[in-house]
């Protein structure tokens, strides 16, 4: 959607600060734009999916 919502619920600020940016972090720049990219081609079914698969990673 495009639409940023930091700055607004400081709650949804900390979480993204620790698992999506400390996560961006811990991989390294190239790795987080090749995981975000499978992550988009995979869709939102497949990508939910995946998520839930506990034993895969």
């Amino acid at each position: 959607m495009g639409v940023s919502i930091y700055g607004m619920l400081e709650f949804w600020d900390e979480w993204t600060d620790t698992y999506i940016e400390g996560a961006k972090k811990e991989v390294g720049e190239e790795l987080a734009i090749q995981y975000e990219e499978e992550g988009i081609a995979m869709g939102f079914e497949k990508a939910v999916e995946y998520a839930l698969d506990f034993e895969k990673d």
